[in-house]
């Protein structure tokens, strides 16, 4: 047994678009949103929490809560690289593995959070980023002896192009691409948080 491997017969996941009020300000009572996800999450006791459209003012209220300190690990901190205007984030009370990438698919990723200069591709976490202002957030989590991959996203939602069913396809195959790739020989198991 891998003595970095949580033992457990379930994880309780949660998934969570917090609705950044970026455009309709006038509609989206911030402040009380905020304070009530904050209590939702809090009670929820989830495993791992992917959040999506999460903004630096939701970040910064995150961090300052005392279940957030104690129980979780976060893949951003107070810089907020990964929430620039918006964007996505996990939160796990299973620590993230570090783990070696193949060199093919770090090609397609950046790096989120590097834990040592070098080699370059043993990392915790990947950030993708599919366009400006859309990305993907991977965390790996060694479950019961089990890779498991856990992806964050928001895929492309706009009704009004005609494209989105293409992007989210192609979203999704780089996702899989990254959880399942062919050439890894270690059985996995992937989760995704959010469509």
């Amino acid at each position: 047994m891998n003595r970095c491997s949580l033992q457990q017969d379930t994880l309780v996941v949660v998934t969570y678009n917090e609705l950044f009020d970026l455009y309709k300000k006038d509609q989206i009572n911030t402040p009380k949103r905020i304070v009530a996800a904050l209590e939702y999450l809090r009670d929820t006791r989830a495993d791992i929490i992917g959040l999506e459209e999460v903004t630096q003012r939701f970040l910064i209220q995150l961090l300052r809560e005392k279940w957030v300190q104690q129980e979780y690990y976060l893949s951003d901190s107070t810089s907020g690289s990964t929430v620039k205007p918006y964007g996505q984030l996990l939160l796990s009370r299973i620590p993230f593995t570090q783990y070696v990438v193949p060199q093919e698919i770090l090609f397609n990723f950046s790096l989120s959070h590097p834990t040592t200069p070098l080699p370059l591709y043993s990392i915790r976490l990947l950030q993708h980023k599919f366009s400006k202002m859309k990305t993907v957030i991977i965390g790996q989590f060694l479950v019961n002896d089990e890779a498991l991959f856990v992806p964050v996203v928001h895929l492309t939602s706009d009704k009004m192009n005609t494209n989105t069913n293409i992007k989210r396809k192609q979203q999704l195959d780089v996702i899989f691409e990254y959880c399942c790739p062919p050439s890894n020989p270690y059985k996995l198991s992937s989760s995704l948080l959010s469509f």
